[in-house]
């Protein structure tokens, strides 16, 4: 688990994927379990934000295979690009933050908003509900996912864009393939590692690799949150992305 996910092995996740669907008496019922799983983490619905755009985002069913292959005329392998996150998979930049909120909680997440309460023209005064939702997933689990996400900024490249002092930084880079054109550059991360503060998605449209923008930008709003500066050592590649259009940084790239 550590190593898939540091290095981005799709081998692994796929074969992971494979055996939750193997493990039942029939791939739907297996799938069912995954996708129960998935939905656990706030997937394929709606967090309830106030965002009057928001959207929930697809997680398939059972139902929408046997439509579509003949029911029991699809498996694991039929749908394996579900493993990577591909697929009939549509998933939202906040629901990917959320995502990792509950990692880094160990196991539950609070939906987000951005308010704290609501008063209004006859001021009624409504404090929300924050309430703890648990995922399906053990939290003795969780260390192994952390670990991975640690090693990724620790042990990788990333480590030059992405570090603050006494801090220590669990994420993911993501580089999702776009049939229109040049892939979309993404990052996903919690720090610090221990008693976590801050939990973010960053996509950066047609910037194509992970830690080419998605991962910097990322680090330097963490660090900004976090301590309320850059440190000096930062400030010439903060400076670099505040300069660069990333609405045009296909050209930028070029």
């Amino acid at each position: 688990m550590r190593e898939g996910i540091r290095e981005s092995c799709n081998s692994y996740f796929w074969n992971l994927f494979r055996t939750i669907i193997n493990h039942s008496a029939t791939p739907a019922e297996g799938f069912q379990k995954w996708r129960d799983y998935v939905m656990s983490f706030g997937f394929g619905q709606k967090l309830g934000t106030e965002l009057s755009s928001e959207v929930a985002g697809n997680i398939p069913q059972v139902a929408y295979y046997d439509k579509y292959f003949g029911q029991s005329r699809w498996n694991a392998m039929t749908v394996r690009s579900l493993a990577i996150g591909q697929g009939e998979l549509l998933v939202t930049p906040l629901q990917l933050a959320n995502m990792v909120a509950t990692i880094a909680n160990r196991g539950y997440y609070i939906a987000p908003h951005l308010v704290k309460a609501i008063q209004d023209t006859s001021r009624v005064f409504r404090e929300l509900k924050f309430e703890k939702k648990n995922s399906g997933i053990d939290p003795e689990y969780y260390h192994l996912v952390i670990e991975g996400m640690q090693a990724v900024v620790e042990e990788t490249k990333l480590n030059q864009s992405i570090h603050i002092d006494d801090v220590i930084i669990c994420g993911k880079t993501g580089t999702v393939q776009n049939p229109h054109g040049a892939d979309h550059s993404a990052f996903v991360g919690f720090a610090p590692r221990d008693n976590p503060k801050i939990a973010i998605a960053v996509f950066i449209q047609n910037a194509g690799f992970g830690a080419t923008y998605a991962a910097p930008i990322a680090g330097l709003i963490m660090e900004k949150y976090l301590n309320d500066s850059i440190a000096p050592t930062r400030r010439e590649l903060a400076q670099r992305l505040i300069e660069t259009d990333l609405m045009n940084v296909i050209q930028v790239k070029k």
